[in-house]
C-alpha cells in the first residue's frame, strides 16, 4: 500500500499535477526510510524515460537534483513532523496554544518549521513567500494606507515583506521562540508590531481596527484544536476588519477534503456576513495550499452567492 502511494506521488510531479519540492516533501512524508524514497524516485524515472516521456523524466531528474541541493531535507521533514504528530495527539480545546511545539520545530529549522514544503531551504521559502504577497497585490489587498494583521505569524516572513507595502503591520503567534525569529529579523522596521497571543481569540485588537486579516497555514491548527476555535477566530477577524476589509485564509484544514473545506467556509460566512471571493482555489507555483479570500459585508447576501462565491 505504502510503494503504490510513493509511486502515485512521484507520478504526479513527472505528469507536472505537483511543484517538486510539495511532490518531495510527500514523498519523504510516505517513505519508510531515505532509501525508500530514492528507489522509488529511481524506478519511476526508469520506467518513464523508457516509455520516452521527456518532459516527465526532465520533471523527475529535476526533483533528484533538488533533493540533491538540499541533502538536509529528508531528515528535516521526518523531525518536524515527529513532533508535529505528538502536537495533533496531545493539543485540544483545553490547552491554549500550539507554542511549545512550534518553540521545538524552529530549533531543528526556523524555514521548515513555517513551511515543510521549502525542505527547510531558505530560497524555497522566499519563493513561496513572495508569489504569495504578489497573489495579494493582484487581488488589491496592499496599499500604503491600510493595516494588515497575520494570525501565526511564525518568523516574521510575511509581515516584514507586506511592512513595505502597507501602513501597519501585526502579527501575532504562540510561539515565543518563533517570535523572537521575527523581532530578530523585523528589527528597525518601524510599522511592524508582533505579539505573543493565547490562540483562543483576537481579543487583543478593537473593533473595526485592520483592513486586512491574513492566515497562511494557521487555520489548520485551529481546526484541529477545535471547530469551535476556528469558527471563533473567523468571527473574531470579521469583528477586527473594517467594513469592506478582507480575510485570507490560506489552507482552511489538513483534512484532505477539499469539498469539506469549501462547505465549511461557505457556512461560516454565511453566518458572519462574508462575501466569499474565493473559495479553496489553487493560485500558486511553489506552493499546492489553499486559497479562500473573504470580504467583510454589511448587507446580505443571496445564498447562491454565499454558495458558489459569485454575485
Amino acid at each position: 500500500m505504502r510503494s503504490a502511494r510513493l509511486r502515485e506521488i512521484v507520478l504526479d510531479c513527472a505528469r507536472g499535477d505537483l511543484p517538486l519540492n510539495v511532490g518531495l516533501m510527500q514523498i519523504f512524508i510516505a517513505a519508510a526510510d531515505a532509501a525508500e524514497a530514492e528507489r522509488t524516485l529511481t524506478a519511476v524515472l526508469g520506467s518513464v524515460e523508457r516509455g520516452g516521456a521527456q518532459g516527465a523524466a526532465a520533471r523527475l531528474r529535476a526533483m533528484i537534483e533538488l533533493w540533491r541541493r538540499t541533502p538536509q531535507a529528508y531528515g528535516m521533514v521526518t523531525s518536524v513532523l515527529q513532533i508535529e504528530h505528538r502536537g495533533w495527539e496531545g493539543v485540544g480545546e483545553s490547552q491554549a496554544d500550539w507554542g511549545s511545539v512550534f518553540d521545538r520545530v524552529v530549533e531543528i529549522s526556523p524555514e521548515a518549521g513555517v513551511a515543510l514544503y521549502s525542505l527547510g531551504s531558505p530560497a524555497l521559502l522566499e519563493a513561496a513567500t513572495a508569489e504569495i504577497v504578489e497573489r495579494m497585490r493582484e487581488w488589491n489587498l496592499l496599499g500604503e494606507d491600510r493595516t494588515v494583521l497575520e494570525i501565526g505569524c511564525g518568523t516574521g516572513r510575511f509581515v516584514e515583506k507586506l511592512a513595505r507595502e502597507m501602513r501597519l503591520g501585526v502579527g501575532i503567534d504562540v510561539a515565543q521562540k518563533m517570535l523572537d525569529v521575527a523581532r530578530a529579523r523585523c528589527a528597525g522596521i518601524d510599522n511592524i508590531g508582533l505579539v505573543r497571543s493565547s490562540g483562543r481569540d483576537l481579543a487583543a485588537f478593537g473593533d473595526a481596527s485592520f483592513d486586512v486579516v491574513l492566515a497562511v497555514d494557521s487555520f489548520p491548527y485551529l481546526v484541529r484544536s477545535s471547530a469551535e476555535r476556528a469558527a471563533r477566530h473567523i468571527r473574531e477577524a470579521r469583528r477586527v476588519l473594517r467594513p469592506g476589509g478582507s480575510l485570507l485564509i490560506l489552507n482552511f484544514s489538513y483534512r484532505g477534503d477539499v469539498d469539506a473545506d469549501r462547505a465549511e467556509i461557505a457556512r461560516l460566512a454565511t453566518e458572519t456576513q462574508f462575501e466569499i471571493c474565493r473559495n479553496g482555489t489553487r493560485e500558486f507555483a511553489v506552493w499546492d495550499g489553499l486559497a479562500f479570500l473573504l470580504r467583510r459585508t454589511d448587507r446580505k447576501l443571496p445564498e447562491h452567492a454565499q454558495r458558489t462565491g459569485r454575485p
